[in-house]
């Protein structure tokens, strides 16, 4: 039973970030980004608790950073446990104001 759900919205985030790292970095680092985020993705869907809580944006909300040791990156997960599962509201840099975007995408 798959653990994750993406909100639609979420592959439009990270279409829009593998387009700026492309345009920015070039393709290596835009493949390298890439995989970056499906490792993510697949360590949500594995364990949903494998964030961390961000009580500070919200008190279900979650979060799960993309970077690795020795592999940089500035993105992460904004996400809340439902049932064991992840549902992931979008796919964010790290600087945006999580608060507000949490809110917009939960309607909350």
């Amino acid at each position: 039973m798959p653990r994750l759900r993406l909100a639609p919205v979420v592959r439009q985030d990270i279409r829009d970030a593998l387009a700026f790292t492309l345009a920015r970095f070039g393709p290596v680092k835009a493949r390298e980004y890439s995989a970056l985020i499906r490792l993510a993705l697949r360590e949500l869907a594995s364990n949903p608790h494998c964030g961390h809580r961000r009580q500070d944006v919200d008190e279900d909300a979650w979060v799960h950073r993309i970077a690795k040791p020795g592999r940089d990156a500035r993105h992460l997960f904004l996400y809340e446990v439902i049932d064991d599962k992840a549902q992931v509201y979008g796919f964010f840099y790290d600087g945006m104001g999580l608060a507000g975007r949490w809110h917009e995408r939960t309607e909350r």
